[in-house]
């Protein structure tokens, strides 16, 4: 009788420990979610230090009108 009870659990205590489990569950994925967002944050971290950036791009100097190049000889 090693692995039993020595009485019957409760309705409360058959509850309770379902409820441990599944908040046990929801916390072990919400730490493997926060690890796989904290990779893809540092990998856009790393491309902003070597001088590159996801979310602007470097117009070239044919990409500009001529009133934009008058405005930025300026």
């Amino acid at each position: 009788m090693a692995g039993r009870p020595l009485r019957k659990r409760s309705l409360g205590e058959v509850q309770l420990m379902h409820n441990l489990g599944e908040h046990k569950y929801v916390q072990q994925r919400q730490e493997w979610l926060q690890m796989k967002l904290k990779s893809i944050h540092t990998a856009l971290m790393r491309n902003a230090e070597e001088g590159e950036s996801s979310r602007t791009r470097r117009l070239n100097q044919e990409d500009l009108t001529k009133e934009e190049e008058e405005l930025l000889q300026q």
